[in-house]
């Protein structure tokens, strides 16, 4: 088995790294923000994209609650 870590992002996006759904798996990418700029541990803060309801969105999500939609995302 070899690791892919393209295919699984953490806290930097780069080019070439996918996000978003793998409707095949159904596993999600997404990025989750470091705890503080000292502490690397996962946070309760993510970037996902959002494919629930017509077009598929951008948003910061903090714990449940969405605090930031970025609108459509077009590729």
């Amino acid at each position: 088995f070899l690791w892919q870590t393209f295919d699984h992002p953490s806290d930097t996006l780069l080019p070439g790294m996918r996000m978003g759904w793998n409707l095949t798996s159904r596993q999600e990418r997404y990025l989750t923000a470091w705890s503080s700029a000292d502490d690397p541990s996962p946070s309760d803060i993510t970037l996902r994209l959002d494919i629930h309801g017509g077009l598929p969105q951008l948003v910061v999500i903090k714990g449940s609650v969405k605090t930031f939609r970025g609108g459509p995302w077009n590729g």
